[in-house]
């Protein structure tokens, strides 16, 4: 090494040593309120504006303990939460257009409650399977569609004001079955058959029975009056 290159290096290093020492922001800092999209900072008893960085996925709230960063336009982001002194909950606050990938099982689990809120949601699965103790369904209007529909509920209570079901075929079994109208039962059928294997009673304080052609009683006994 010649004597020309010892004194370069040491010109050198005696600039930097006479250059003032840029003031390093604090490592941390206390949310005071939030303005919109600016948070203010208690830093050393002085109030300083910041940003929320993208990575910052949780949003600050007052009282926070934050780490902080600043960049070369001397701009303060907040880069995460480091504390929260009171219990005030979380928010996630994720941008636009997000989508949540995982290659295989998601578990979202919840001590309390689960709240889902969105102007739409969609669900889309090739097997969906729901288990609850218990479930309420509300709703203005709904629509059901698909090409089979099994169920198997042990007990049914339903009430409604008005019930219309329009099908092409439709068979029904029933191994006990009541039927109870307050008002009028009407029915109405191109033609009707009725098969009893044992009894067949009809009891009514009035009874017409009106044919256009032909009326037929057939039986080994009949008893009128």
């Amino acid at each position: 090494m010649n004597v020309s290159t010892v004194v370069d290096k040491v010109s050198a290093m005696n600039s930097l040593d006479s250059m003032p020492l840029k003031t390093l922001p604090p490592a941390s800092a206390v949310v005071v309120s939030i303005d919109s999209d600016v948070f203010l900072l208690n830093i050393n008893d002085a109030i300083e504006s910041a940003y929320k960085a993208f990575s910052c996925l949780i949003l600050p709230i007052a009282g926070d303990k934050v780490a902080l960063f600043q960049d070369q336009n001397g701009e303060l982001w907040i880069t995460a939460i480091l504390a929260r002194s009171n219990n005030q909950g979380s928010s996630l606050s994720l941008p636009e257009n997000c989508k949540l990938t995982c290659p295989d099982d998601l578990t979202l689990m919840s001590a309390n409650k689960l709240i889902l809120m969105s102007d739409e949601i969609i669900q889309m699965s090739h097997k969906y399977v729901q288990k609850s103790e218990q479930l309420t369904v509300d709703f203005s209007k709904a629509v059901v569609k698909g090409e089979k529909l099994a169920s198997y509920i042990s007990h049914i209570n339903q009430v409604s004001d008005f019930i219309s079901q329009t099908s092409k075929s439709m068979m029904q079994k029933f191994f006990s079955y009541v039927r109870k109208t307050d008002q009028a039962d009407q029915v109405q059928a191109g033609q009707m058959g009725r098969k009893v294997d044992g009894l067949y009673s009809m009891n009514s304080k009035h009874t017409v029975m009106l044919s256009q052609k032909d009326t037929k009683i057939d039986g080994e006994h009949i008893h009128m009056g």
